[in-house]
């Protein structure tokens, strides 16, 4: 597994930050990583722009009577959605610069225009003490990046130099929008966590040396980057779990996540699809969710009429105390296969089970 997974798994769905010293390849890999997504991948050295080339050029409109902020050409380019920013040198950056820079990364706004919301922002820098006119970054700005040490692989590095200074790029995983399918699942354990340990919802960290900590936006993060990361293969026994969850909300809140989830008592899905295990309800929303989901995602490997409708009758036995736990996942049951969902095409349920989901559903099903 590349070193970087993490990384490159969470910039697709949070803004995020590369740390490490110069010269290791993080913007090249970068750039890379955007061709590979078929993104116009933009590289700013933030610290050599002014601070109007983020905020926008004032622009007196004549004929309305005020000015307006006009953005710079690249802004055009990221209009269709399939932009992807790198901003480097970060820690490089002036105090007056900073503050359309945080504009950016928070509201996608540069000048009076809003980028796509589906654009990717990444932030690479060197720490402040490898940086000419280096700053630690306030934790305003901290807060808004998943933050990842950059680690060179030693064998890679080498095997390029064979090569003849020729190296390959990684294997990037490809995170689609069906990773959405999993927040509901995430922001349960999220949920269930935070009530359990109310002291780890914010702590805001005294030393500008702690780069990642909890707040509510964090923690948000923690949900989106470990449903993309279960929705291209890794599971919470994976490194990949850990520092995408320290990456979000530092060491001790997420040290205690992990060991939390560690602990979760998980029915087995495959076990209650296939038959072999019956389900029996237990008041339990963050493990229930979590039971939803993991028969969708077995249904979507293996989908029979049997094997759905058990899946289908324990949605029932949930949705009949939990309709809301219900509701996340049912559209993603009900759909057909060919739709993108796990029903098999062109079969329906029994006129019982039928019922049973009909009640559960505010507009019927279709």
């Amino acid at each position: 597994m590349n070193s970087n997974m993490a990384l490159f798994i969470a910039l697709q769905v949070v803004p995020s930050i590369a740390w490490g010293g110069t010269g290791v390849g993080k913007t090249t890999v970068l750039l890379a990583l955007a061709r590979v997504l078929k993104r116009y991948g933009h590289l700013m050295i933030a610290s050599t722009h002014l601070p109007e080339d983020f905020s926008g050029y004032p622009d007196a409109d004549k004929e309305t009577g005020v000015v307006r902020m006009l953005p710079t050409s690249w802004v055009e380019d990221f209009m269709d959605g399939m932009g992807f920013l790198i901003l480097d040198e970060i820690t490089t950056v002036p105090e007056a610069t900073l503050a359309g820079v945080l504009s950016i990364i928070t509201e996608g706004r540069v000048g009076e225009r809003t980028l796509p919301k589906s654009t990717i922002m990444v932030a690479a820098a060197n720490p402040p003490e490898l940086a000419p006119n280096g700053n630690s970054l306030a934790p305003s700005m901290r807060a808004r990046f998943f933050h990842h040490q950059w680690r060179v692989n030693r064998d890679e590095l080498f095997a390029g130099f064979r090569r003849g200074l020729n190296w390959a790029d990684p294997q990037f995983p490809i995170v689609t929008e069906e990773h959405k399918d999993l927040y509901p699942k995430y922001g349960s354990l999220v949920e269930a966590f935070l009530r359990a340990n109310p002291d780890c919802l914010e702590k805001i960290p005294k030393s500008d040396e702690v780069l990642s900590f909890p707040n509510p936006r964090t923690w948000s993060y923690v949900v989106k980057t470990l449903s993309a990361a279960e929705s291209v293969g890794y599971g919470k026994e994976s490194s990949v779990f850990r520092e995408l969850v320290v990456g979000c909300v530092g060491d001790a809140a997420g040290g205690e996540f992990l060991q939390y989830m560690s602990k979760l008592d998980l029915i087995d899905p495959a076990a209650v699809v296939s038959g072999e295990l019956k389900y029996e309800y237990k008041n339990r929303p963050d493990l229930n969710i979590c039971l939803l989901t993991g028969m969708v995602k077995e249904l979507q490997s293996n989908t029979t009429a049997e094997r759905w409708s058990r899946a289908a009758n324990v949605f029932c036995d949930i949705g009949d105390r939990e309709v809301e736990t219900f509701l996340t996942q049912f559209r993603s049951l009900w759909k057909t296969v060919k739709d993108g969902g796990v029903r098999p095409d062109g079969w329906l349920p029994s006129a019982d089970l039928m019922a049973r989901l009909m009640k559960l559903v505010p507009n019927g099903v279709n």
